[in-house]
């Protein structure tokens, strides 16, 4: 049980519609491809952070980490296909070791589609709402689009406007640390605090 590997999810939803085409796409390629290497890092605490891509325009589908670099910017935003994939991964999978990081990387309005209904039906998922839910907006100051993006995280001021991607992957990497390293310590103290008493309870059952 003590070397038993847990695994964090942590999900990106990747905006990429034809506003994204060109440097910002590129930029966030280059990006995740690095994050896929960085994520190893936490084995050393007995954690697999399992990486899953959802990429949505007029549809949504999973990108495989292997195929980030095909990702293709083109076409509208539909963010209710998005969600709706998303749902997909709580409706399959109905207990998390950790609760999931979801980063929501978006850079307008939806302008196909009702995303409300799908957001809905996310809250249902009872680990939807534990969830660590981040918003992007990536290449815009739209107060519009900055409203769109506040309904999804749990907290509606985790939603920033940030042009470097470089800087969105570090927020999400110290989210991780605190998360994953948090967990480790804390298991490792209960687990000494079990073997301190099974210890102690072992002796005196000897030399009674």
């Amino acid at each position: 049980m003590r070397n038993k590997v847990k695994i964090q999810k942590l999900i990106f939803l990747i905006d990429c519609s034809g506003s994204m085409n060109g440097q910002p796409i590129e930029s966030i390629k280059q990006t995740l491809t690095k994050l896929t290497y960085r994520l190893e890092k936490y084995k050393r605490y007995r954690v697999k952070v399992d990486l899953q891509i959802i990429a949505f325009n007029r549809v949504a589908r999973f990108i495989s980490k292997y195929s980030i670099c095909n990702m293709v910017a083109t076409d509208k935003t539909n963010l209710e296909d998005a969600y709706r994939k998303l749902g997909l991964i709580y409706k399959t999978q109905r207990h998390f070791d950790y609760p999931p990081i979801v980063v929501l990387l978006c850079d307008g309005c939806p302008n196909i589609g009702n995303y409300h209904r799908a957001l809905n039906k996310l809250y249902a998922y009872p680990e939807f709402r534990r969830s660590k839910r981040l918003a992007f907006a990536y290449n815009t100051t739209s107060i519009d689009a900055l409203a769109v993006l506040r309904e999804f995280p749990e907290i509606p001021e985790n939603t920033t406007t940030n042009n470097s991607i470089g800087e969105i992957v570090a927020t999400v990497e110290r989210l991780l640390d605190k998360t994953v390293k948090g967990n480790f310590y804390n298991s490792s103290k209960n687990l000494s605090a079990v073997y301190k008493r099974y210890k102690k309870n072992n002796y005196n059952s000897i030399y009674k």
